[in-house]
């Protein structure tokens, strides 16, 4: 019964590789608000964005247009020489970059969706936009934004977001498909395995998904996010000492992060190791939210 209880819980905390926590399940529409939120001077770069991007080039058949439907390309009738243009785009880089380090990634999506607007032939930016919304749990309007660039077919890195979004938006089927693909040119990059051992731990294939894991670790030593997942697939699959002691080892080195501390605070929780479960959850969280946790955990067991 208990480990029927694990596997409900841990179907809320599979991460993928290289992921961020997940933020409020938003939509890009619901981003522009964030726009009003900026600081530090911000507003009157966007206020100044948006004046250019009303009269730049959009991206053709744009799935996230305000219509719903594809956008046609308008000539640049703005004016604004190419310097004042790169200045502005600098300024959105850099804010887009900083929004992203400091976690808050609506406002990250939302500087990427202007510098998009303004080159949409710009891997980075698509890259970003797509990373970011998925960050925010918005996995299906980046799956869009990626099968509508006309660079996907020739830029593996969004080839593997592409493959992260669907694993998030729960497209299982058609992320295996493109990681297949991928195994042709990519078979010695630690994504490849470690995205395929996310999709197993999702279907419930354990043992596979830890070998997976284990290739991963064979080219990218040490690498969090794998041992991250490897932890949490060791759980799911009854493991939980043989987990708990892997996360240990990350959360007492350099490594540690609170998504890492929380994880471990899980598996404590999970364990029935009520103690040490809320003094890691206290490291990062509210003491409301680390009570409503343990009121969780022990409901778990009884």
């Amino acid at each position: 019964m208990l480990s029927q209880k694990i596997l409900m819980v841990f179907g809320l905390v599979l991460f993928c590789s290289g992921c961020q926590t997940l933020e409020e399940g938003l939509t890009l529409n619901m981003l522009q608000d964030f726009l009003k939120q900026e600081q530090s001077g911000s507003g009157e770069t966007v206020e100044r964005l948006d004046r250019v991007v009303e009269n730049k080039p959009q991206v053709q058949n744009d799935p996230l247009s305000p219509s719903g439907e594809g956008t046609e390309t308008r000539t640049n009738n703005s004016g604004m020489s190419d310097s004042e243009e790169r200045a502005i785009i600098n300024a959105l880089e850099e804010a887009a970059l900083g929004a992203e380090r400091q976690h808050r990634y609506a406002s990250a999506a939302v500087h990427f969706r202007r510098l998009l607007e303004l080159n949409p032939t710009d891997a980075r930016v698509t890259l970003g936009l797509a990373r970011n919304l998925r960050y925010i749990g918005s996995s299906n309007d980046a799956v869009l934004i990626l099968k509508a660039s006309s660079l996907l077919e020739q830029e593996r890195l969004l080839q593997f977001e592409l493959v992260k979004a669907q694993i998030a938006s729960g497209l299982l089927s058609d992320a295996e498909e493109n990681l297949t693909a991928l195994e042709k040119v990519a078979a010695d990059n630690w994504e490849l395995y470690a995205l395929k051992g996310l999709i197993y731990d999702h279907i419930g294939r354990f043992s596979a998904a830890q070998r997976l894991y284990n290739q991963a670790l064979q080219f990218s030593p040490r690498n969090v996010s794998v041992l991250n997942n490897l932890s949490i697939s060791l759980a799911q699959s009854g493991k939980l000492v043989e987990a708990i002691s892997l996360l240990s080892g990350l959360v007492n080195s350099e490594y540690s992060n609170p998504q890492l501390r929380q994880n471990l605070a899980l598996l404590y929780g999970l364990k029935g190791d009520f103690e040490k479960a809320s003094s890691l959850a206290s490291e990062d969280l509210p003491p409301a939210t680390v009570a409503g946790n343990l009121a969780t955990f022990q409901m778990i067991h009884e």
